[in-house]
């Protein structure tokens, strides 16, 4: 049985890191599951990297245990579904996950849009898996500055080319397990759910709101092809999405 490395990767930063992975290092990864088939798998598929599409947490460990692979360590890149314990288990080592924020800010989803309103670090981290969400102990992470300027949008941005970066200049270390975990105090952070983000993005015409948290609620919600804050009058619905532009400092 050979030992390997196992991944579940999706979306843009998925295909950039497997890309990646692909050119440099492809002997050392042995199986890539993805979510449909897409430029992943085509990827993989030029690289002679078997890759899988990912139909539920049956087939996944039907598939890795047909493998005889021995995994040693796993990671998860930009990978939008929930696996549980019984995939974190497999590799010797455990699982990797990609996260879009500075953990423990903003865990779970829409780390852009509340990275903003409540005015907490912003950054991109690696951290292992445990069976939670996003509670691991920190692998290694990187803080992204943002300023008045910036949207939800333009920290979704920022955030996939950091991951792809701190993913990059860390895999090494990783895969030769040359890193030293880091314990998350929870309590400094916080965690959302999708289910939370259209209630907050509804404006009340009749509420009083500090202007900074109005701005901040608004360029959160702010990103191209996406819905923005809303509020309703005469039972018509509206929407809001703004944009700041930095002019001058005070007396310019």
């Amino acid at each position: 049985m050979k030992d390997g490395i196992i991944i579940f990767a999706d979306n843009y930063v998925g295909e950039r890191i497997v890309e990646w992975l692909a050119k440099n290092f492809a002997s050392e990864i042995s199986l890539v599951f993805t979510t449909s088939k897409n430029r992943i798998t085509s990827i993989c598929n030029q690289n002679n990297i078997r890759t899988e599409i990912f139909a539920d947490e049956g087939q996944a460990l039907k598939v890795i245990n047909e493998s005889k692979v021995r995994f040693k360590i796993g990671f998860l890149i930009w990978w939008p579904k929930i696996i549980t314990n019984n995939i974190i288990k497999i590799p010797k080592n455990g699982f990797v996950n990609t996260h879009p924020s500075f953990l423990p800010f903003a865990r779970g989803k829409n780390y852009n849009f509340w990275s903003i309103v409540e005015n907490c670090p912003f950054g991109v981290t690696l951290h292992l898996v445990e069976e939670g969400i996003d509670c691991g102990d920190i692998v290694e992470q990187r803080e992204i500055e943002y300023s008045w300027t910036d949207t939800g949008g333009s920290l979704f941005i920022k955030a996939r080319e950091e991951m792809i970066s701190l993913f990059k200049d860390n895999y090494c270390s990783i895969r030769d397990l040359r890193f030293v975990p880091k314990k998350q105090d929870l309590s400094l952070g916080s965690l959302h759910y999708g289910k939370e983000l259209d209630k907050v993005c509804e404006i009340d015409l009749d509420q009083r709101y500090l202007a900074k948290d109005l701005i901040n609620l608004l360029r959160a919600r702010t990103m191209n092809g996406y819905p923005g804050c809303y509020f309703f009058d005469s039972d018509k619905r509206y929407e809001i999405q703004i944009f700041i532009e930095e002019v001058g400092t005070d007396g310019d």
